[in-house]
C-alpha cells in the first residue's frame, strides 16, 4: 500500500493500491521458463532451434566458413576488413590454377618462424593465410622449358 496525501484535504493521508505486487501470486521467471518448455509450442521452438544450429554447423564446417582480411596483403583485389564466404568442396574435386584466391592453414614451419624470428604470439602464427596463386607446378615429360625475352635493338 502506499500512503499519499490527498490533494483537496489538509493533511490527510489516505491509502492507494499498489500496482506493484510483489506477492506470490505472480510466477517467477524461471517458472514462466519452465512452464514453457512443457507446452507444445516451447518444444516445437526448442527442436527448431536445435535443429537449426546443427545445419548451420554442418554447413560450417563441411561446405562454406566465413573469412575476413585482417591485412593489406591482398591489396587491391581485397581491402582490409572486407568478408569472404571461403567454399570448402572445389577444391577437393578439381585442381587450382593460377590468378585464384586460396585460403590455408600455415605449415608448422612457418609457424616457428613467426614466433621465434618475429616475437608474434601462438595465436597468431596459427591463423588462416589468405593468398593468390601466382605459379603451380607443371610435370610434363622431364623437359624443362625456358622462356626468354629478347631485346631488339
Amino acid at each position: 500500500m502506499i500512503l499519499s496525501a490527498e490533494e483537496n484535504s489538509d493533511d490527510q493521508w489516505t491509502e492507494e493500491p499498489d500496482n506493484n505486487n510483489n506477492d506470490n501470486d505472480s510466477p517467477s521467471i524461471i517458472e514462466q521458463f519452465q512452464r514453457w518448455l512443457k507446452s507444445a509450442e516451447g518444444q516445437d521452438d526448442v527442436k527448431t532451434y536445435f535443429v537449426s544450429l546443427f545445419i548451420a554447423l554442418a554447413l560450417r564446417f563441411t561446405i562454406i566458413e566465413p573469412r575476413y582480411i585482417p591485412s593489406l596483403s591482398m591489396y587491391p583485389t581485397f581491402d582490409v576488413g572486407d568478408q569472404l564466404a571461403v567454399e570448402k568442396v572445389t577444391k577437393r574435386i578439381s585442381p587450382f590454377y593460377r590468378q585464384e584466391v586460396v585460403v590455408f592453414n600455415p605449415p608448422e614451419s612457418f609457424r616457428d618462424i613467426i614466433v621465434g624470428d618475429y616475437g608474434q604470439s601462438t595465436a597468431r602464427a596459427k591463423e588462416a593465410l589468405i593468398k593468390r596463386i601466382v605459379a603451380i607446378e607443371v610435370r610434363t615429360d622431364r623437359r624443362i622449358y625456358y622462356v626468354t625475352r629478347c631485346r631488339r635493338g
